[in-house]
């Protein structure tokens, strides 16, 4: 077992034995199941989106005309939630545009969108927001990347505005119940790839897709280690997901499966890591603190968790890069189908 442990008592998904199977899933000869696992905000939404750009075509008009209305309500939440904590952590002297900030709503379609673009544009220039954006790992964001849209906010923040596939890729949404579709990688491999949502309130819902899975991706945002989860507030995000791979990973469901670790957000750690010295989170970290003794730090603590005979494979990613993902797919996932094909012609 690894040497973190965390307080309070962990808060993970109960996994069910087979006899307790809630529905039922069966299975298609022609197609392999794939399941996306992982806590809430660790990017397992945004590999789901990749794999539908690189193997599904990708989103169409009307799906990138209603995921820009996602967008907007990203960027107005968010700004909403750094203007709320300014005061602790870096006062803005232009009590008008905190008056219009709280006047926002919540949810969107919003109207005079480009009003609102032009808001957040001056606002993003305060250096009291910036100083409060840097010490976000201290209250719960909606997305810990919306600095990627807030630099470009009077090309978002349009009517007529279409998101971009980096732009999909970046974007925040709250995974709810399941979601999934089928996507073909040639040579007669096909593939049914499962999202769930990855929140404490989702997880129970998680046993329904057990059955008759090809290969677990875990998804784990290593750059979260100095962040809370959503939840209580109290748990540290890094140990949550550490639990919940234990319990995944050492499931009767999962024992002779293939699983997939994506240690994701690698670009996040590594600016992270410079400000934020991780062993402040973990004691039992004796590295020199280079991105890469606390990724040889971090993956030996996942390898600790699993007591299986079968080896984890682990990847060192960035979901929102189009290729590094193309790259897990192609040289892992693709090999893993390719093997269970061949034993179904044997």
């Amino acid at each position: 077992m690894g040497c973190i442990s965390s307080t309070p008592e962990k808060q993970t998904a109960t996994i069910k034995t087979k006899g307790s199977r809630e529905d039922n899933d069966e299975p298609d000869e022609k197609t392999y199941k794939l399941l996306l696992l992982g806590a809430g905000g660790s990017g397992k939404s945004t590999v789901f989106r990749q794999v539908k750009i690189l193997y599904g075509g990708g989103y169409d008009k009307e799906e990138r005309l209603t995921l820009a209305v996602t967008i907007h309500q990203n960027m107005v939440q968010s700004i909403k939630k750094i203007v709320e904590h300014c005061p602790k952590y870096g006062p803005i002297d232009k009590p008008e545009l905190v008056t219009q900030v709280h006047n926002l709503p919540d949810d969107g379609p919003f109207r005079d969108v480009e009003t609102i673009g032009t808001l957040i544009t001056n606002l993003w220039k305060e250096p009291g927001i910036q100083a409060t954006y840097s010490k976000r790992a201290n209250y719960q964001l909606p997305t810990d990347t919306i600095h990627y849209f807030f630099d470009q906010s009077k090309k978002v923040m349009t009517d007529d505005y279409l998101p971009s596939h980096d732009d999909l890729l970046h974007c925040r949404i709250h995974s709810t119940g399941v979601k999934q579709e089928v996507f073909d990688m040639g040579q007669g491999l096909q593939f049914r790839l499962l999202d769930v949502g990855g929140q404490r309130s989702e997880r129970k819902k998680w046993v329904r897709c057990f059955e008759n899975v090809t290969a677990v991706l875990y998804v784990v945002a290593i750059s979260e280690y100095d962040q809370l989860c959503y939840e209580d507030n109290e748990t540290n995000r890094v140990l949550e997901a550490l639990d919940l791979f234990e319990d995944i990973a050492n499931s009767e469901w999962f024992a002779d499966i293939d699983i997939v670790l994506f240690l994701n957000k690698r670009d996040l750690l590594a600016q992270k890591i410079k400000l934020v010295p991780p062993q402040d989170f973990f004691p039992e970290f004796k590295g020199d603190g280079s991105y890469q003794s606390v990724l040889n730090f971090l993956q030996n603590e996942f390898d600790e968790r699993n007591q299986q005979e079968r080896e984890v494979i682990t990847h060192v990613t960035c979901a929102t890069d189009s290729e590094n993902i193309r790259e897990v797919f192609e040289n892992q996932v693709r090999t893993i189908l390719v093997t269970k094909q061949r034993a179904k012609m044997m």
